[in-house]
């Protein structure tokens, strides 16, 4: 985000996407000097996950992947759907937003999977359950 090194502002909806995971002291930060941030830095803040030893980035994506694709997908989507909602509702609609997911969800069978495998101590097998 060097732009303003040549005396230029961000484009390309950049200073939104950032403004969506960064304080809006280090969005300042950023765009205002142009200056590298250290993931280290970064993961502190809270902004990276993770930080991957080199060459590990494609090893570490993979077991997130697979541990994802091992989840309730349908409670997944949901969330993904609430997380984007956030941004943009007030209280009360992401309450209704959430009530309505969380109602969604309690009758599907992979919340059936779920109970069911917390209350026999195992874990849930959420793929095949759609």
């Amino acid at each position: 985000m060097a732009y303003v090194r040549v005396g230029l502002s961000p484009d390309g909806g950049s200073s939104l996407w950032l403004a969506r995971g960064l304080t809006p002291q280090l969005l300042a930060e950023i765009l205002l000097t142009g200056n590298r941030i250290p993931a280290t830095r970064l993961q502190q803040l809270g902004v990276v996950n993770q930080i991957c030893g080199t060459g590990q980035v494609l090893e570490q994506a993979l077991r997130w992947a697979e541990t994802l694709a091992a989840g309730p997908a349908f409670a997944m989507a949901h969330i993904k759907g609430l997380v984007n909602s956030a941004f943009r509702n007030d209280l009360e609609s992401q309450l209704d937003a959430e009530r309505a997911a969380f109602l969604d969800c309690l009758y599907h069978s992979q919340c059936g999977e779920g109970i069911a495998a917390f209350l026999a101590k195992r874990r849930p097998d959420f793929v095949g359950k759609s």
